[in-house]
C-alpha cells in the first residue's frame, strides 16, 4: 500500500509559486499609480509593498534551480 499522505498535502506547486510571484510583483510596480488614489489605506499600500519582497527570493530560486 502506498503512501498518499504525502499528495494529499501538495497544495503550491511550481506554476502556482511562478504566478504568485509575478502578480505579486505586477502589485508592487503599480503601489506608484495606487498610492495616488484618494482614500485608499495605507496599511493595505504597506502590506502589499511587503507582500512585493517575496518576489524577487522566488525568482532567484527559479533561476538557480533551472542553471
Amino acid at each position: 500500500m502506498e503512501n498518499t499522505s504525502s499528495s494529499k498535502l501538495k497544495v503550491i506547486n511550481r506554476d502556482i509559486l511562478k504566478y504568485y510571484a509575478a502578480l505579486v510583483m505586477f502589485m508592487g510596480h503599480a503601489l506608484i499609480l495606487w498610492a495616488k488614489i484618494p482614500g485608499i489605506s495605507i496599511t493595505l499600500l504597506r502590506f502589499i509593498n511587503c507582500a512585493t519582497l517575496s518576489a524577487p527570493p522566488i525568482f532567484f530560486f527559479f533561476v538557480a534551480e533551472g542553471y
